[in-house]
């Protein structure tokens, strides 16, 4: 491995992804390596098949060694899909006998005492700050400063055992030394809203392929997120459902929607697909269908904005990502029209990879680089 480089993998509701990259003088990324490969992925929190996700992975690491110039992976940050994690958040405060300046060890011990759950089902592997408090000032950085009292809105990320095992068993097996766990919807919020803009609580909606995340980031934490079984793939597949076609040819027609089209009775989509042929398709039916899963991945966004306990601002910003509706046209639009919120759309800023779909690739290399430097706010606890 290459000094200051990070190895990641991400596990997507469509593919798998390992990278090897690192941050250049100019804070981009220089990938020093990059492979991915298609899988049968995960559904409700189970993988679909361990054994081929295990020759997929092994596959990923074989083809990445032997087109590149990095001959040894020892360390890896596996990217967790939400189905897999829960959040907790929890106020707290300690308070000393006098003023004192704020040490690493201060900050440490604050994480430490906070943590309370029984649950033996989930692991505890991420930690951050929404933000702390020394005495009354507001701060995100309260190493070094003077205060009688230290507390912070803290979020603690689990992730299921079961993820962990079979993670842990498949790199291993490939000579991994060390495996890191990332929340990976936390990675996003963290990648795709600057600190500023987390300052005021910021809510993304995440539609993959197969799986879907809402999360709330506010400051350097989660304070709410909820994946559900429904994504892009969803589409596809009711397409394939309603219209009689081939999955095949309804990914292809997918490709072609529209959904800000205006009715006409007599439009068609033309799909023209080289192992099955061209298609004719009602514009209007086909559209019809799309907009039913739209509604299906909307109204789990609305139940899941109504199990957070945490009082949501009205006024909150809502952004969209993901590979699932972002590239179908007029999808974000319907699907904010429905929510009543404005049709924002977050991708990485970053050349070649400035599309909704690398949104986790990237989110969870950046967040890896700066764990990799700074493990007192974000660390995996043993």
């Amino acid at each position: 491995m290459f000094n200051d480089c990070v190895a990641t993998l991400n596990i997507g509701s469509a593919d798998l992804t390992l990278s090897v990259a690192e941050r250049s003088v100019n804070g981009a990324f220089f990938f020093r390596a990059i492979e991915s490969v298609n899988y049968y992925p995960y559904y409700d929190g189970e993988f679909y098949d361990v054994k081929e996700l295990e020759l997929k992975i092994a596959t990923l690491f074989n083809d990445l060694i032997s087109r590149s110039d990095v001959s040894k992976i020892s360390t890896v940050f596996v990217g967790v899909p939400g189905e897999f994690s829960k959040i907790l958040t929890k106020n707290y405060k300690i308070t000393y006998g006098k003023v004192r300046k704020i040490q690493e060890v201060d900050v440490r011990y604050l994480f430490d005492t906070a943590f309370q759950d029984d649950d033996t089902e989930y692991k505890l592997v991420n930690r951050s700050a929404s933000y702390f408090v020394v005495d009354n000032y507001k701060t995100h950085e309260p190493i070094g400063k003077k205060a009688s009292s230290l507390s912070a809105r803290i979020f603690f990320g689990l992730v299921i055992n079961h993820f962990v095992e079979v993670l842990t068993s498949i790199l291993t097996k490939l000579g991994v030394l060390d495996v890191k766990f990332i929340l990976q919807d936390y990675a996003d919020v963290m990648y795709l809203f600057s600190t500023e803009e987390r300052d005021d609580c910021k809510l993304l909606i995440n539609v993959g392929y197969s799986s879907s995340t809402l999360s709330i980031a506010c400051g350097d934490g989660l304070l709410h997120s909820k994946s559900f079984p429904l994504g892009g793939g969803m589409i596809s597949a009711y397409l394939s459902d309603g219209l009689g076609c081939e999955f095949k040819v309804a990914e292809a027609l997918k490709n072609k929607l529209n959904l800000g089209l205006k009715d006409r009775e007599s439009a068609t989509y033309i799909v023209a697909h080289p192992e099955f042929g061209e298609f004719a398709f009602s514009r209007n039916e086909s559209n019809k269908i799309a907009k039913s899963v739209l509604d299906d991945i909307g109204e789990n966004c609305d139940k899941a904005v109504s199990s957070c306990t945490l009082k949501v601002p009205s006024d909150i910003e809502v952004a969209f990502t993901g590979e699932g509706i972002c590239s179908v046209r007029g999808a974000v639009e319907y699907m904010a029209a429905r929510l009543g919120v404005f049709p924002t759309v977050k991708a990485p800023q970053v050349p070649h990879y400035d599309k909704p779909n690398f949104t986790s690739r990237l989110a969870l290399i950046d967040t890896a680089l700066n764990l990799a430097k700074n493990k007192l706010f974000f660390t995996k606890i043993d």
